[in-house]
């Protein structure tokens, strides 16, 4: 039995009375269901706990079948609540990002969900498009993740495939500011093994656009290389998470990739989930060790770091990382584009646009500067990307001039440079 086929409105209508009668506690022991986590069912001013309804509705539709477990079907947007909408009812979304969500086990259950129907799932090819576990790890989970994270300038995306059941499926959290998509560059990821055995939070890194240059195989050794690193550069920093290897016996190049790209990782037992306060410790934790990896310059060479941050007036070292995470947010194609769409092509410096200087050549070329001093930058701040108050358009040369000055967002003494004042330069 499924909960599509939970057809008869009364049926439901038999549940809440059994939940008037028996009361909240009592009627979600008998049936075996935890409280709501997200949907309340709303009936004649009161809240019910919307999974244990439908599962007990099922029951009273079918007495010969039963009510539905837990275990039996996947709770959330995509299937208890689009059911009972069907059949009329309403629903109180209790979403509250300062609640106590994750205290109560919010974050434990949606892993557990994920880890054990994930798998069932895709060995059955279950259908894929309106598959119920596919639509939670892909919206619900990073929803759930990113709302009680807060403003913390970290994106949270799944994936559980594309057209078809992913081999591994995952959920990432990328840092806005440098990272805005999976096929390249440094992310914190849950990666969960085809058998669904085990269950990874890694310090990972794209892959994609570095196989597709490469070839798979010189793309594993490139990634271990990178790997090696970057762990070198946050060794100093405790953390729970090791240098244990990922272990997902993939036969597909993106679970090869995933196993090749880990820097570092906590490996867990799906069949034994830790403590939800622990695997928030573990969360938190990762977020830090995260941050500690962007603003040690990632894989990037030392020598390159040094060289960019001699070329925008670093004096040290610690200068020189601040300064390479800055370009690496206005280097972001993603942001740049917004800025210019914002603000157009012409520099702020100089007021000219590069065509009226270079004619059609020059045409649509313009950087996007971010105004906070590389100095300012600290690690674990949240980096603020609004395309037309944190970002100021410049040509090349006033792009260039601009990160040799005192103060690298001082737009109005860029401007009098320009016009002969040259009193700004560091």
């Amino acid at each position: 039995m499924k909960l599509a086929a939970l057809t008869d409105q009364s049926a439901v209508l038999s549940a809440i009375a059994e939940f008037d009668r028996l009361g909240r506690d009592v009627f979600l022991k008998k049936y075996g269901f935890k409280q709501a986590r997200r949907y309340m069912l709303l009936h004649e001013g009161r809240q019910y706990d919307s999974k244990a309804i439908a599962g007990a509705a099922v029951g009273f539709q079918y007495p010969d079948a039963g009510p539905l477990l837990a275990r039996d079907f996947s709770g959330g947007e995509a299937t208890v609540k689009a059911r009972l909408e069907h059949l009329g009812f309403k629903f109180l979304e209790v979403y509250d990002t300062e609640s106590t969500d994750m205290a109560n086990g919010a974050l434990r259950s949606y892993l557990e969900d994920w880890v054990t129907h994930y798998p069932n799932a895709r060995a059955t090819r279950t259908k894929f498009e309106a598959s119920p576990i596919a639509a939670q790890v892909r919206t619900e989970a990073p929803k759930f993740i990113r709302a009680h994270l807060g403003d913390i300038g970290i994106s949270v995306k799944g994936s559980a495939g594309q057209s078809g059941w992913a081999e591994t499926s995952w959920i990432v959290l990328l840092d806005k500011a440098t990272t805005p998509a999976v096929q390249e560059g440094i992310y914190l990821v849950y990666l969960l093994s085809p058998d669904g055995a085990r269950l990874y939070l890694s310090l990972n890194q794209g892959c994609t656009i570095l196989k597709n240059a490469i070839k798979t195989g010189p793309a594993k050794i490139e990634l271990r290389r990178r790997a090696e690193i970057i762990r070198g550069r946050v060794r100093s920093l405790p953390t729970a998470l090791s240098s244990v290897s990922i272990q997902l016996d993939a036969k597909q190049w993106l679970g090869q990739l995933y196993e090749a790209g880990n820097i570092l990782a906590i490996e867990y037992d799906t069949a034994a989930l830790p403590a939800n306060e622990v695997l928030e410790s573990h969360l938190q934790d990762a977020i830090r060790l995260y941050r500690r990896a962007l603003f040690e310059g990632g894989w990037a060479a030392e020598e390159t770091i040094s060289n960019e941050g001699s070329d925008g007036g670093a004096s040290t070292l610690t200068e020189a990382k601040k300064y390479h995470y800055h370009l690496s947010v206005e280097r972001q194609s993603k942001t740049a584009r917004q800025v210019k769409k914002a603000q157009g092509h012409r520099c702020k410096g100089c007021s000219k646009t590069m065509a009226e200087v270079y004619g059609a050549v020059g045409e649509g070329l313009i950087h996007a500067h971010h105004l906070t001093p590389f100095s300012q930058l600290e690690e674990g701040a949240v980096v603020t990307l609004d395309p037309e108050k944190d970002f100021a358009v410049l040509c090349p040369n006033c792009h260039a001039i601009i990160h040799r000055m005192a103060d690298p967002g001082d737009l109005e003494g860029l401007r009098q440079m320009v016009l002969g004042i040259p009193d700004r330069v560091s």
